[in-house]
């Protein structure tokens, strides 16, 4: 009777497939370096491959090495496509850390559908394009996540006490409620993204260019 996979004999399958792509075809690969790869005792690795061998996705005989069946050589490469996109898109388009990155596959892994890696992929491809047509979105996020997490993070009261800007900048400034005395909330603050403030209820974007003429206070104590 066919037996679902769990997490752990995919992780059985995948290991035994890395460790075959290291051999001379159809050499097999030894029970003890399937121990030391997964970092398990030998009886759980027996008990593993009795399992996997049961739904026929490899053949193994005592004192002889494991061999993926064709069966069990697709399922592998299956779970290796779904950690080598996930590790990529988590190192590419998130930056996260590549050791962080790896740990996070390896348990994602086992429980993403195929529809959502299709995503991931399509989202990676979708990023690519943007970025032929010189939107640095990537660059962007990466500038972003390397900026103080305190400017970014931390609303912060302020007083507008003068903006330097042309008349025209100025006349778009005001129809926007930005004067001069007028009290704002720094949402986020950054210096390769908008800037975002809260005035009278509404969140404003306003570019670096925009924000370096507009000069700022603290806010009176006896205002706090």
């Amino acid at each position: 009777m066919s037996m679902i996979l769990t997490s752990s004999l995919e992780d059985y399958l995948e290991t035994i497939y890395l460790l075959s792509q290291k051999q001379k075809p159809n050499i097999g690969v030894r029970l003890t370096d399937i121990a030391t790869a997964l970092e398990v005792k030998t009886p759980s690795v027996h008990t593993a491959i009795r399992q996997l061998s049961e739904q026929q996705l490899l053949s193994y005989k005592p004192y002889t090495k494991i061999k993926l069946t064709k069966q069990g050589t697709l399922k592998a490469k299956q779970i290796l496509h779904r950690h080598t996109q996930l590790k990529q898109f988590f190192t590419d388009i998130l930056f996260i850390p590549e050791e962080i990155a790896e740990d996070n596959a390896c348990k994602i892994e086992h429980i993403v559908s195929p529809e959502t890696i299709s995503h991931f992929h399509k989202f990676r491809d979708y990023i690519a394009l943007l970025e032929k047509d010189n939107i640095p979105i990537r660059r962007n996020f990466k500038n972003y996540l390397t900026s103080s997490i305190q400017e970014k993070m931390q609303p912060k009261r302020k007083i507008i006490k003068a903006i330097h800007a042309e008349k025209a900048t100025k006349k778009k400034l005001y129809l926007l409620g930005i004067q001069e005395k007028t009290e704002v909330t720094i949402l986020q603050y950054s210096k390769h993204v908008p800037t975002v403030i809260s005035l009278y209820g509404q969140d404003i974007a306003l570019d670096k260019d925009i924000m370096q003429t507009i000069e700022f206070e603290d806010v009176p104590t006896n205002k706090e």
